[in-house]
């Protein structure tokens, strides 16, 4: 089985900036980590490799330093990682960045299962996982917490408001991996000085030939018209009086702040 797993460089939370000109993440200089998320989602992939048997794949979009970030991944267990790089991708909204994904993706076919974690915690949309998979015109599920492979594709439990969901979907198939239950393994010191020298494969705009009005900024549909840290305030209150005083008290408190009506 071909697992491919979209995993990307995210701020490491509490060293986000924004740029002023911009309205967006100031990427320079800050200190990047795995998304959360896609450390879920490439957990979800090993324990389906040591299970099953297969190949996994790992493939990022972004600047030169998220090297780092998949030779990390190959250290945990993942057999190859692919780096899309191109200065010309910068500022890619969730739209153009699952377009440039897809023609990448194209290139690692066949694949039997496309893994993503549910959302990233820079932006936060949650879009480009089921957005590539419409790019590759792939079925897709989301809030997935455990897949198990059957004759036609895969058997998924996924989460919704309504409770917990059991589908069966066809293979080749994408699947966003919610965090339960699925926290990354720490990498063996023999696989971390390994990692260090397996080749990872670069992937720019002549090797993808996109549609350049598809990518970067200017290919980009969504336009952040604002963008800024919220203001932490924090701030107590002490209630006087008996207890059925103190209660009622919390109650309007409450209310008054909308929690209770």
């Amino acid at each position: 089985m071909n697992i491919v797993v979209c995993i990307k460089q995210v701020p490491e939370p509490g060293s986000i900036k924004i740029d002023s000109e911009t309205h967006r993440i100031d990427r320079e200089n800050l200190y990047a980590v795995m998304n959360p998320f896609d450390e879920s989602a490439l957990e979800t992939a090993l324990r389906l490799k040591e299970t099953y048997g297969g190949h996994i794949t790992v493939i990022s979009m972004g600047p030169p330093k998220a090297e780092s970030m998949l030779r990390k991944a190959l250290s945990c267990g993942a057999d190859k990682a692919v780096l899309i790089s191109d200065s010309d991708f910068g500022g890619s909204d969730a739209f153009a960045t699952s377009y440039i994904l897809s023609l990448a993706l194209r290139k690692l076919e066949p694949f039997q299962l496309l893994l993503f974690g549910r959302q990233a915690t820079d932006g936060d949309t949650g879009q480009v996982g089921p957005e590539t998979a419409q790019q590759l015109d792939l079925p897709v599920l989301t809030f997935v917490r455990d897949i198990k492979l059957c004759d036609t594709g895969f058997i998924v439990e996924r989460i919704s408001d309504a409770g917990t969901e059991r589908w069966t979907i066809q293979s080749p198939c994408a699947l966003t991996v919610i965090k339960e239950n699925n926290e990354l393994r720490t990498p063996l010191f023999d696989r971390r000085m390994s990692a260090k020298s397996e080749e990872i494969q670069v992937l720019g705009e002549k090797e993808l030939n996109p549609d350049t009005g598809k990518i970067g900024l200017a290919g980009s549909p969504t336009r952040v018209v604002e963008l800024k840290a919220p203001a932490w305030v924090s701030a107590s209150e002490i209630l006087e009086g008996t207890v059925p005083e103190k209660v009622s008290a919390l109650i309007e408190n409450l209310k008054k702040r909308g929690v209770l009506k």
